[in-house]
């Protein structure tokens, strides 16, 4: 009899229908960027001419973005959070220091299953920044 129960609790806890499965929400909007010396491709934080502390991202209302800076491994890479209103086209601004700022407008995809919802950018524009997207990161060039 308590075999039998067993089996009964055993195929009753791997029968149950979890339709969603792990969750699989890439988590809030971002995008990432390097910032490249025209002439050498170099990353312009690998040396000390310019300092991520300096950084600043705003929203077009002048807001403050959230962003994030990964330096380990000298990746230095910035990676912003932009605003996201539906249906809205939005814009930011990077100012890397007092002199230089790029200014970016994009769309949001939105992907939506019974289980989640992610955002993707996309159509990211600039009228002042020279960029290319690779691997999923835009290098900008100056």
């Amino acid at each position: 009899m308590k075999k039998v129960i067993l089996v009964l609790i055993f195929i009753g806890l791997f029968s149950c229908d979890d339709s969603c499965g792990t969750d699989a929400s890439l988590g809030p909007l971002s995008v990432y960027f390097s910032f490249l010396n025209e002439a050498t491709g170099e990353n312009i934080y690998n040396d000390s001419l310019y300092n991520y502390a300096q950084i600043q991202v705003f929203d077009a209302d002048s807001s403050a973005v959230f962003f994030n800076f990964i330096e380990e491994d000298s990746l230095n890479q910035l990676v912003v959070f932009p605003p996201y209103l539906n249906n809205v086209n939005s814009t930011f601004t990077i100012k890397l220091n007092d002199t230089l700022s790029f200014d970016f407008d994009y769309n949001v995809e939105v992907v939506e299953t019974e289980c989640y919802t992610n955002y993707f950018i996309e159509n990211l524009n600039s009228t002042n920044a020279n960029f290319t997207l690779n691997n999923y990161i835009y290098e900008v060039k100056f």
